[in-house]
């Protein structure tokens, strides 16, 4: 989904928490650091909060108790993470990536913080309704249309210069000597 080459390199979970480098976390079976700040914790069995802007945040409550996978997106400091974990049940992970995988579209379809898949249904996209400082601001552009507009750019002015050099060249070459 992206013009750039991922370099990835497998690291320690203490190592990636302590990088101020753009991570992606997977804990299929829900192993994760108490201190990590995801958006979406489970607080009792059935409820559920939905970390937002400021500290503000949403509960969520379920009618029994729910297993699930999710892939959240936090942001560390001046980092995004994406940490892709569950409550023990690393198969709901699975069926979350086989559903995205499933559709190219649904990738970068994708809103919200949270992606929630739980047993039986497709996955949800979660974000606290109040909005959030930490997420991209909706105005401007997003950045694949920065690349393009970028990228096209560019090519404008190679083309500006390339054509400013055939110019040059053409009337050198039609001056008598």
């Amino acid at each position: 989904m992206s013009p750039a080459q991922l370099d990835t390199e497998w690291v320690p979970l203490d190592e990636v928490l302590g990088s101020p480098r753009p991570a992606v976390i997977v804990a299929a079976d829900g192993s994760l650091p108490d201190d990590l700040p995801l958006r979406l914790t489970r607080t009792e069995d059935r409820r559920f909060e939905l970390a937002g802007a400021e500290g503000a945040s949403t509960s969520l409550t379920f009618g029994t108790e729910v297993s699930y996978a999710s892939m959240q997106v936090i942001r560390d400091n001046d980092r995004t993470v994406l940490v892709a974990t569950s409550t023990g049940v690393p198969a709901e992970l699975d069926r979350t990536l086989t559903w995205l995988a499933a559709d190219p579209e649904r990738w970068p379809d994708l809103t919200g913080h949270v992606l929630f898949t739980t047993d039986g249904r497709d996955p949800v996209t979660l974000s606290d309704p109040r909005g959030d400082v930490l997420a991209a601001p909706e105005e401007g552009m997003s950045a694949p249309v920065v690349w393009t507009v970028v990228g096209v750019g560019v090519l404008v002015a190679v083309g500006v210069a390339g054509g400013t050099v055939l110019m040059v060249l053409r009337r050198n070459r039609q001056r008598p000597r």
